[in-house]
């Protein structure tokens, strides 16, 4: 059950945030206003991905701040794949 590979041919609403949040954090400050792109998700995938979405771009400094507490450098100095992926998995999920 858990050593069979993961199934990346369909997008995951986390994967799909993921890798928006890590453009997003190439690009910070400067955050795009407009909203995630969902293709291929079904509707309640859908409104996962923009939920945590949301929440992770309302709350990027506070979510880098606890990040900050817990990493050896700064948040902001990680590859900003990364920053995406701990936005979505450590930062967001914390208010969502």
């Amino acid at each position: 059950m858990y050593n069979t590979p993961a199934d990346f041919s369909t997008p995951s609403a986390r994967l799909l945030v993921a890798h928006a949040l890590g453009r997003a954090a190439a690009a910070f400050p400067s955050l795009d206003p407009l909203p995630l792109s969902t293709p291929g998700l079904d509707e309640r995938d859908t409104r996962l991905a923009l939920a945590i979405h949301h929440v992770a771009k309302q709350r990027w400094l506070t979510a880098e701040y606890m990040l900050d507490q817990f990493l050896r450098q700064p948040c902001r100095r990680l590859q900003s794949e990364l920053r995406g992926v701990l936005m979505v998995r450590g930062g967001a999920n914390c208010f969502f």
